[in-house]
């Protein structure tokens, strides 16, 4: 089984991604820019839940020996945090799953140059295979891991075999993946996230939010 690391691993997202793979068998590597951070968290993590496979935890360095990178930091981080280690991604499977927000009384979506997140990581890490995906899913709803029903979520990939790959291990961790083909909609998808945390600040506790993602409340 491919191990997994994720840059951002003790962030919320992150951290919520982590213990998704690890509760599911996936052997995972927290990737923090303080080795003594991440090994914190994975030592943390390892104490309150019974993995098969113990988190691992340490420095971005040590995570991005993994076969698959999950970037769980926006491209203003992630471009500078490995901008240095680019080489070393080469070939690899590379997931990018956040969203650029600016919050205020409205959520709005913050693109740089006009281009989605998903366009920045792509054309930065040009020599990886870059997927985007779970970008409409909440770090609450990734954590769950109780929910009965597959979560819906969009997969953006210009390769097959890497959108299979990462749609067999989406399907292997509780969720229901949707292949969107087109750059274009990486900006549709993205705003929806704006969108459903608006709804869910007007309506909380509602339907509303979660039927984006394709659950009943």
């Amino acid at each position: 089984m491919e191990k997994i690391g994720v840059i951002g691993g003790t962030g919320k997202f992150g951290n919520a991604l982590t213990h998704r793979l690890a509760t599911y068998g996936y052997h995972v590597s927290i990737g923090s820019r303080s080795e003594e951070k991440g090994k914190k968290i994975a030592d943390e993590m390892n104490k309150a839940n019974n993995y098969v496979i113990q988190v691992e935890g340490g420095s971005i360095q040590s995570s991005i020996e993994s076969q698959i990178i999950v970037l769980a930091v926006p491209p203003s981080q992630a471009i500078p945090l490995l901008e240095d280690h680019k080489q070393k991604l080469k070939g690899k499977l590379v997931w990018d799953v956040t969203v650029p927000l600016t919050f205020g009384k409205f959520i709005k979506n913050n693109f740089k140059e006009g281009k989605s997140n998903l366009e920045q990581i792509r054309n930065f890490f040009d020599e990886s295979h870059v997927v985007g995906c779970l970008k409409t899913v909440s770090a609450d709803l990734i954590r769950d891991t109780t929910l009965q029903s597959k979560i819906t979520t969009f997969v953006l990939s210009k390769d097959e075999a890497y959108y299979q790959t990462t749609a067999q291990i989406l399907e292997n961790i509780g969720f229901f993946p949707v292949r969107v083909r087109g750059i274009y909609h990486a900006q549709t998808l993205e705003r929806m996230t704006a969108l459903a945390i608006q709804l869910n600040k007007t309506y909380p506790g509602s339907r509303v939010a979660y039927s984006l993602v394709g659950l009943e409340k």
